[in-house]
C-alpha cells in the first residue's frame, strides 16, 4: 500500500470512529442527561416542598407558643378589665396612685353601675359594669399632673370622666380638684 492510501485510509477511519462517537453519544449520553434534567427537578421540587413545610412548622410552632402563653395574656387582661366587681380594689388603686404621687385625697365616694343584660341566653361577649370614684383632693401642680399620668398608665383600665381644678384659698400655691374616674370590670 502507497502511503498516500495509508493516509486516506486513517481519515476515513478517523472520520467513521467520530460518526461512531457521535452516534454514542447521541445514543446514551444525552438520554442520561434527560434523566439528570428530571432528577434535579424532583429534587428542587422536594427541596421547595421542605421549604414549605418547614414554614408551615415555624408558623405551628409560633401559634403554640402564643396559645401556651394565653394564660398570662388572659391574667393580663383580668387584670386590666376585673371579673367582678373589685370596688374596694379600685378605690384602693386610686388612693395607692394619689399617695404615690403625693396627691392628699380630702374625700372619696364610690357609685357602681351594674352591666346591661344580654338579651342572648347564650353569649360569648360578657357585659362590662362601671365603677365610678368621685374624689376630692389638693396637691401641687406637678404632683397632679403625675397622678393622672399615673392613672393613665394603670394597668387598670381608668378613664377621668370629669375634672374641676381650682386654686387653693389659703394661698399655698396648691390645687384644689375634683375628679371622677370611670373603671371598668366584667359581669
Amino acid at each position: 500500500m502507497k502511503e498516500s492510501s495509508k493516509r486516506m485510509l486513517s481519515l476515513l477511519l478517523a472520520v467513521i470512529l467520530l460518526l461512531l462517537s457521535l452516534f454514542i453519544f447521541g445514543s446514551f449520553v444525552k438520554p442520561a442527561f434527560e434523566d439528570v434534567n428530571l432528577l434535579r427537578a424532583e429534587v428542587a421540587a422536594s427541596q421547595d416542598y421542605l421549604e414549605s413545610q418547614r414554614k408551615a412548622k415555624a408558623s405551628f410552632d409560633g401559634l403554640f407558643k402564643d396559645f401556651s402563653n394565653a394564660s398570662s395574656i388572659q391574667n393580663l387582661l383580668a387584670l386590666a378589665l376585673p371579673g367582678k366587681e373589685g370596688i374596694t380594689q379600685s378605690a384602693y388603686q386610686v388612693q395607692a396612685l394619689a399617695g404615690v404621687n403625693g396627691v392628699a385625697i380630702n374625700s372619696m365616694s364610690v357609685e357602681v353601675s351594674m352591666p346591661e343584660e344580654k338579651r342572648a341566653s347564650v353569649s360569648l361577649i360578657k357585659g362590662v359594669g362601671k365603677i365610678e370614684v368621685d374624689m376630692r383632693g389638693t396637691s401641687s401642680y406637678q404632683s397632679f399632673r403625675n397622678f393622672i399620668a399615673s392613672l393613665e398608665s394603670n394597668i387598670k383600665l381608668m378613664n377621668v370622666k370629669e375634672m374641676n381644678i381650682e386654686s387653693a384659698t389659703d394661698g399655698s400655691g396648691n390645687l384644689n380638684y375634683s375628679l371622677i374616674i370611670e373603671t371598668y370590670y366584667q359581669n
